[in-house]
């Protein structure tokens, strides 16, 4: 019985988790559908520029916004392209708080692969960036290595 009850769970979770994927959860934090990716994803990183994170450099809140998410939106789409890799809203919105609270101590930003299942683990052979569960094969060595390290303020340009 209590196997039973333990299934049933499960189930109701997974419904749950897939009906939150599909239609885009509202305002329900414990999913981040795959529509509201990239611009909450440029709303987290440009408001943790325009909170001191970048001295000196004058971030204008529209403009970052706008090249955010048409650089994430780029990075989604090779994602989704992928064969093998899946993207869950419910694992999304535990990786966005880990982002947010990287973003609120000015780390660099985490690359998008965290956000997408089964990419190939370090060391694989690959051929794409998108292949590898870090988000980065390594040219040389055609291999999945480590992320590669974007400083949050890296594509800024200082203010005259």
């Amino acid at each position: 019985m209590r196997l039973r009850a333990l299934a049933q769970r499960s189930l109701a979770g997974l419904v749950t988790a897939l009906v939150g994927a599909l239609l885009g959860c509202g305002d329900d934090e414990r999913f981040l559908s795959l529509k509201d990716l990239c611009p909450e994803r440029a709303l987290d990183i440009c408001e943790a520029r325009a909170s001191g994170c970048c001295p000196g450099v004058q971030v204008d809140p529209a403009a970052c916004e706008t090249e955010e998410r048409v650089r994430c939106q780029a990075e989604v789409e090779a994602f989704v392209a992928e064969s093998g890799l899946s993207y869950d809203a419910a694992r999304a919105a535990r990786q966005r708080a880990a982002v947010r609270d990287a973003l609120d101590a000015c780390d660099p930003v985490p690359t998008l692969a965290q956000f997408f299942e089964h990419g190939a683990p370090l060391g694989t052979p690959c051929e794409r960036d998108v292949q590898c569960g870090s988000g980065h094969c390594e040219a040389l060595a055609r291999t999945c290595a480590e992320p590669v390290v974007v400083p949050l303020c890296a594509p800024l340009a200082p203010t005259l």
